[in-house]
């Protein structure tokens, strides 16, 4: 995920070198609920240049005391390689997942049919899975006749699959309303 990180962080534009980016990550509190370590935004950096997802540009403007900057800035194979994983990871079926809050996070560089299509389809995936559960998992044992402590896990489950659609359709409200107010 450090990767993906990096690349929601560089489509904003402009030119950041690893240190910018671990400023960054720890300004927005990305560290706490994505597990980005210091070390791993720079091995990162290496793998996205290899791929050609990003490119490095040496500055000559020397600030401080230690070594020139080396600045990334997202290629447009590194956009559209970006794109592709925000679409699928919004319209993915696993909840409480921190990869769909980082695709979240930069949800902007999706247009907004995208956007809420990608919503719809996760939506629909999360429901069909929650019912999955429901028939397959919790019913054919027996329902509500299984032990307490069993219950209580399927009705965690069930809830944690409502929050995540709860959640989907207030956005999805959002941006219709907003839409209709321009």
């Amino acid at each position: 995920m450090p990767e993906l990180t990096i690349l929601v962080i560089l489509s904003e534009g402009g030119k950041l070198s690893g240190y910018d980016i671990n400023k960054i990550i720890t300004e927005r509190g990305f560290r706490e609920w994505a597990g980005i370590g210091s070390t791993s935004i720079y091995s990162g950096l290496k793998k996205l240049e290899k791929k050609n997802l990003i490119m490095l540009t040496s500055s000559n403007e020397k600030t401080g005391k230690g070594p020139v900057a080396n600045k990334y800035f997202l290629t447009a194979n590194g956009m559209e390689t970006l794109l592709s994983e925000v679409k699928t990871t919004l319209s993915s079926d696993a909840y409480n997942d921190s990869k769909f809050d980082l695709a979240l996070s930069c949800a902007v560089i999706l247009s907004k049919a995208e956007f809420e299509s990608a919503l719809l389809e996760r939506k629909e995936k999360l429901m069909k899975n929650m019912n999955r559960v429901r028939s397959e998992k919790f019913e054919k044992q027996g329902g509500v006749k299984l032990p307490p402590h069993v219950v209580l896990l399927f009705e965690r489950t069930f809830m944690l699959f409502n929050t995540e659609i709860d959640f989907i359709n207030k956005v999805l409200k959002d941006s219709k309303r907003k839409r209709s107010m321009k």
